[in-house]
């Protein structure tokens, strides 16, 4: 069993801050194994602390797509665990919570659509506008409750969403929801 060695070598690398190693390393293990073994290591290297030094660099590309590239869908909770917690707030940060939660999201999108109502305002617009690229009727649907909620911080936000989305059955629905709420 080398998980735990990859723990501790994923340790050294968090400590010393040299992520793009940490990052080929994932991307070597991420070619070379398969099934299980490589869900395990993956797993294991990508908890919640090495997500949240990562995301918080923000802004590098190149660092983000590998990053996504690595990323197995169980992470998605794990991203959505940071995002509740209100560790990432910079701009360049919520933009590359953005690009991983457009990746991990696909599939996803009730479970995106249940979390909105749980985060603060701006990690909220966030998983919004993830949802308009995913989903734009569970956007739509997202921003009807969001309007209904009456969380005026969000409305604009809100607003914009649904004036983007497609109309639908479910779009209108959400907009006599929101017409209907006090």
């Amino acid at each position: 069993d080398v998980l735990p060695l990859v723990r501790e070598i994923r340790d050294y690398l968090l400590a010393s801050d040299r992520l793009e190693v940490l990052l080929d390393m994932a991307w070597t293990l991420r070619a070379r194994l398969e099934g299980e073994d490589r869900r395990e290591l993956l797993l294991g290297l990508f908890e919640e602390r090495t997500l949240t030094r990562l995301l918080s660099n923000g802004g590098d590309e190149a660092l983000l797509r590998k990053l996504a590239a690595c990323l197995l869908p169980e992470h998605l909770e794990t991203a959505l665990r940071l995002a509740e917690k209100g560790e990432l707030t910079t701009p360049p940060q919520l933009a590359s919570l953005a690009h991983l939660l457009t990746g991990l999201g696909k599939g996803q999108e009730g479970v995106l659509r249940g979390r909105v109502g749980r985060l603060p305002p701006p990690l909220a617009g966030v998983l919004l506008t993830v949802l308009a690229t995913l989903a734009p009727e569970e956007a739509a649907v997202a921003a009807g409750e969001v309007l209904a909620g009456g969380n005026a911080e969000l409305h604009p936000h809100a607003v914009a969403i649904l004036r983007a989305a497609p109309y639908g059955a479910r779009v209108g629905r959400a907009l006599v929801q929101a017409l209907a709420s006090p």
